[in-house]
């Protein structure tokens, strides 16, 4: 792998290749970020850069195959149950239990495609106020049938 050099200007829009690199040593090697920095002898911050471009070019797409919610970094499948997953033990969340404990939850979400995810949510954490629109919260109530 070719390193880049400390303090080097890295073109990001350009070079497809180190970000693809970049965000499979990361995804698919399971690397911490300041590994892959190290490997590609780049900073920390550059290779969150080039990760984030990457997505945004639709070069890596992120999905979870069991999730339909995600609550402060917390997947849920559609009955609101916790998803475990490898990514689970790489990002920081708040536990559902606090997020339960809570004296009063508002759940703020809209458009039919997350009404599944609003009731898995729901389901979890429970919910004082939901913030929603009209369609969806019909389809909510379909669903809860």
């Amino acid at each position: 792998m070719v390193k880049l050099r400390r303090g080097a200007q890295v073109n990001i829009s350009g070079d497809a290749s180190l970000r693809l690199r970049a965000a499979w040593a990361y995804h698919a090697y399971g690397l911490t970020q300041t590994e892959v920095a190290e490997q590609l002898g780049a900073g920390r911050s550059t290779v969150m850069r080039l990760q984030d471009e990457a997505r945004h070019r639709g070069e890596v797409k992120i999905w979870i195959d069991e999730g339909v919610a995600d609550v402060m970094s917390n997947f849920l499948d559609q009955n609101g149950n916790p998803v475990p997953h490898p990514l689970n033990d790489k990002i920081m969340s708040v536990a559902l239990n606090a997020l339960r404990n809570a004296s009063h939850v508002v759940v703020a979400g809209g458009g039919v495609q997350c009404a599944r995810a609003i009731l898995a949510v729901t389901r979890c954490i429970g919910c004082n106020t939901l913030i929603t629109d009209e369609a969806t919260a019909k389809a909510i109530l379909v669903l809860r049938e």
